[in-house]
């Protein structure tokens, strides 16, 4: 039985004419169905800030009540008015359940859709199931339209749901929706729909196939770029965009880390357009850095010295131009086929396409342990060409320490994480130290920008620059003793 594989796609609403007469969909006119779906709390939303969710789907006398809640196993019953709470398997949320109850549980979000639902045969023959949702999501005086596709590989087909993405995408200005319908009505019914998403947990287990394993990283980070994204274009929050770099940089990371396994041109095909991605992003955040971690703290040192305001005042005008810079950017959309063809590549070509594709591929944990070991090697070689007056070989030790974190938090669930905190711990402070000092080097050239086209705040730049001497040089002088720790870390995956 082929395993199951589900992409979500936004469909812009003036999109959906179009959508319906691509050719995928041609000559099919499906019944479409009225679904309703209703989460129930109480006033306080106790239950959903706990991750617990009660919800009813259906309509009419077909209706199911369904119970989640983390580490427990979801039931499904019938409805029939009332929740039965009497099947979970925990009796402390069974406890916790009742008192809600109690204390009055009443509809706080509900979301209402027109579905239809296509078989869709993709060129080579394959099939794939696609399924269309119109309408609404609301909670309380907040409604958000609801327009998305969903793509699948059911029981009964044979195609890749994303080879049927990266056709839509190619022809129609979808977009990838990383978010499910229940995570999009939590967030509104909680009122976090705008804050910036970090990078989660490794979801990998011990029991995963390489295969298993690279698809969940990838779909992570796209997930966490493309949340980012969607509010993080008209926001002003800086972390946002800083996000969406940490997305892009830890695909690049996956894409190396898994190099010994993919096909010769994989890395040639995807990491130019990753890093023009990053590149795109990279202003807008260099000159937030600049703002918001450099020259502010000058200013509040010396909040009466109107140098200092003015420069700070010129950060902010460039700044403000560089995110318009960037918000054109990501609105142009190249790179959102661009990450539909690196989800096609890995759900559907991959492993078939691998480097040695007669060849099974190696053990999970035997492959995180051969390239931690490897990253690590390099690591120590950054290091041993650093000194504290080559700027350069710093940068590249920088470089080298990130792709080694980036790695251990992928392959986390598989080693001890007691000894995977104690190892990133000794590392802690020397990659503050070279964060800073990579922050001041970007910097400098702004300043001076800054100071030419601008003449009236020459003298802040300078006084900026000084206020940074004496920190940069106390920085400089520990830099040695720190690097050096680093060859008396011990890999703590070969234990």
């Amino acid at each position: 039985m082929p395993e199951e594989q589900v992409i979500t796609l936004g469909v812009p609403p003036a999109s959906l004419p179009a959508l319906l007469e691509h050719p995928l969909f041609a000559g099919a006119r499906p019944a479409p169905r009225r679904t309703r779906a209703v989460w129930f709390d109480t006033a306080e939303r106790e239950l959903l800030r706990r991750g617990i969710t009660l919800c009813v789907i259906g309509s009419g006398n077909r209706r199911v009540a369904h119970v989640a809640a983390p580490g427990a196993h979801p039931r499904s019953t019938a409805w029939h008015g009332a929740f039965d709470f009497s099947g979970m398997d925990k009796r402390a949320l069974r406890t916790r359940l009742e008192r809600a109850r109690r204390a009055g549980l009443a509809p706080v979000i509900e979301a209402a859709a027109i579905v239809r639902r296509w078989p869709l045969r993709l060129a080579d023959g394959a099939t794939v199931t696609a399924e269309l949702a119109e309408g609404e999501l609301s909670a309380g005086d907040s409604a958000v339209p609801l327009c998305i596709l969903r793509l699948r590989r059911g029981a009964a087909d044979t195609g890749c749901p994303f080879a049927a993405a990266q056709r839509l995408c190619t022809d129609l200005p979808l977009e990838i929706e990383p978010a499910t319908v229940p995570d999009r009505a939590i967030a509104i019914a909680l009122e976090r729909d705008r804050k910036p998403v970090k990078s989660r947990p490794s979801a990998l287990r011990e029991t995963d196939t390489l295969a298993q394993a690279l698809r969940g990283i990838v779909d992570a980070c796209v997930a966490q770029f493309r949340l980012n994204e969607r509010t993080g274009l008209e926001a002003e929050d800086p972390e946002y965009v800083h996000q969406m770099r940490v997305a892009i940089r830890r695909l690049r990371s996956a894409v190396r880390a898994f190099a010994p396994v993919l096909a010769p041109d994989f890395a040639d095909r995807f990491l130019p357009g990753l890093r023009a991605l990053a590149g795109a992003l990279g202003p807008a955040r260099d000159w937030d850095v600049l703002h918001d971690e450099l020259v502010l703290p000058v200013v509040r040192a010396h909040p009466e010295d109107a140098r200092l305001s003015a420069l700070a005042a010129e950060v902010a005008r460039r700044r403000e131009a560089a995110r318009a810079g960037c918000r054109t950017a990501l609105r142009e959309g190249a790179h959102r086929l661009l990450l539909v063809d690196l989800l096609a590549h890995v759900h559907c070509e991959w492993p078939d396409a691998a480097a040695e594709p007669a060849a099974p591929l190696p053990d999970l944990c035997e492959f995180a342990v051969a390239r931690l070991d490897a990253l690590f090697r390099r690591v120590l070689k950054a290091a041993r060409r650093a000194h504290a007056d080559d700027i350069p070989a710093l940068h590249r030790l920088r470089i080298m320490i990130k792709r080694l974190r980036y790695a251990i938090e992928f392959f986390a669930p598989l080693f001890p994480a007691k000894s995977q905190r104690r190892f990133l711990a000794r590392m802690a402070q020397l990659q503050e130290d070279l964060g800073l000092l990579n922050d001041l080097a970007n910097a400098r050239p702004k300043l001076a920008q800054c100071a030419q086209e601008t003449p009236a705040v020459a003298e802040g730049v300078a006084y900026a620059e000084g206020w940074y001497a004496p920190k940069l040089a106390e920085m400089l002088e520990r830099l040695p003793a720190e690097v050096r720790t680093l060859s008396r870390l011990r890999p703590y995956w070969r234990r």
